[in-house]
């Protein structure tokens, strides 16, 4: 039975002490007799996941208790059926619409390391890896485990599934971008993080192309310094292309387009465009990034804004 309320769930004294990770009363209560399977639909009442608290919160030693319970009593999963997920707002763990990441992913998301390699160690002599602790298995943007990372700007957990997990970063997802192109996409949204860092080690140590669409990539890119290694690792590979002058390009293909205009005085290809693209990713509405020059209505600009929304 519930006996507190606590960020708006409902816990019993189980749940309360996996919430806030105290793992060893949390082994006590159920050493004497608490039940972990009430304790789970308590929380699957209310549309959250006992394990996807633990990989948000990355407590480690909690699933190292917890997932052999949860493997041997749902084998074929219960992720599925979440609906809310925590974050971490203004300090406080909020309930938010799910983000449908299974828990390995969350680990991931999150740069939980250690957590991650006591879940990767339980499976290791495994003959078989259910779909939610499978760092190959995609999500609803087709992105594995690896492309996750260099999405979310985590330079050790990238190199932590390539040097200790030997996953590979040569996966496109739904909309055909390489591992380089998500983590440019992400340095958009998270700029403080180490992109140039993860993009740099793709390249020289992954062996991912940075030819592969090298145009979208340098039209994703905002960071200077990013943008830097990108044209003189491009350069290496005899394509002596800056983005500054990749923007004037696009600029000046608008400007012809727009002498041939319809009767709305937008372009074909410009209303060509945005229909393709509100069919595949719905009618969005965002800020239009910044680029490196000033040019009003500019094409890199509106392309640059469409290609970030499916990176969101």
């Amino acid at each position: 039975m519930p006996i507190t309320t606590f960020k708006s769930i409902r816990m019993n004294a189980l749940a309360y002490s996996l919430y806030i990770g105290r793992n060893s009363i949390f082994q006590i209560l159920h050493k004497f007799g608490c039940s972990l399977s009430k304790m789970d639909e308590l929380f699957f009442s209310q549309g959250v996941s006992a394990l996807d608290i633990i990989c948000f919160k990355g407590f480690s030693e909690m699933i190292k208790y917890y997932l052999p319970y949860y493997i041997e009593t749902y084998p074929n999963g219960r992720n599925k059926e979440r609906l809310f997920s925590i974050e971490i707002k203004n300090g406080e763990d909020v309930l938010k619409a799910s983000e449908s990441l299974t828990p390995i992913q969350t680990l991931v998301r999150h740069g939980h390391i250690q957590a991650l390699t006591v879940v990767c160690e339980f499976f290791i002599e495994k003959s078989s890896i259910p779909y939610e602790f499978d760092l190959n298995y995609r999500d609803e943007k087709g992105e594995n485990s690896p492309l996750i990372a260099c999405r979310y700007g985590n330079y050790n957990m990238v190199k932590f599934l390539y040097h200790k997990c030997g996953c590979t970063f040569t996966e496109l997802n739904n909309a055909k971008e390489n591992a380089i192109q998500i983590a440019t996409a992400g340095s958009r949204i998270y700029p403080s993080l180490q992109y140039t860092k993860i993009v740099s080690f793709l390249v020289k140590v992954v062996g991912i192309s940075i030819t592969y669409n090298y145009e979208e990539t340098l039209l994703l890119a905002e960071n200077r310094e990013l943008i830097a290694f990108i044209e003189c690792a491009l350069q290496e590979k005899s394509l002596f292309i800056k983005k500054e002058d990749l923007e004037k390009m696009c600029c000046k293909t608008q400007e012809k387009n727009n002498e041939s205009q319809s009767l709305d005085g937008k372009s074909y290809l410009g209303q060509n465009f945005m229909l393709l693209y509100k069919k595949e990713y719905g009618d969005h509405t965002d800020s239009v990034p910044s680029s490196i020059i000033d040019c009003e209505n500019s094409a890199t600009s509106f392309i640059g804004s469409c290609l970030l929304e499916f990176h969101k």
